[in-house]
């Protein structure tokens, strides 16, 4: 097998893990009854799956390359939000339970955020996963 025969396998077997990875990522967005959300390192989103959309009533368009100021209206909100990406950056992770707001709409959130890190463990950005 010459070299040129060898990087084509090698990219194609890429290419296929990469469909693999995209089918799992289409699933999630489709099913996942939960938030998934992942930012870039200046917590810019990146990506939000349908949950997320719904749960905060925005189309999700409107998530892609924005950060938490072009996203919260309130100054409060987004000082938190970016007080616990922060936080995220510093730690690793980061688990959380937000009790029941006072409208009783919302019974409970447990959300975990992580950093997601390339193959050499360099920092990305940020995921989440909340209930």
């Amino acid at each position: 097998m010459s070299s040129d025969d060898a990087t084509a396998t090698e990219l194609e077997a890429l290419r296929e893990r990469c469909r693999l990875y995209e089918s799992w990522l289409r699933a999630i967005d489709k099913h996942a009854k939960f938030d998934v959300w992942f930012k870039d390192a200046q917590s810019r989103y990146l990506y939000v799956n349908e949950s997320f959309e719904h749960a905060m009533g925005m189309d999700r368009q409107r998530f892609l390359g924005a950060a938490p100021s072009d996203i919260f209206a309130d100054p409060g909100r987004e000082g938190r939000v970016m007080a616990i990406d922060q936080k995220v950056m510093e730690q690793d992770e980061l688990h959380r339970v937000i009790p029941c707001d006072g409208s009783g709409s919302l019974k409970m959130h447990e959300e975990y955020r992580f950093l997601v890190e390339d193959a050499e463990g360099n920092v990305q950005g940020l995921g989440c996963f909340a209930i």
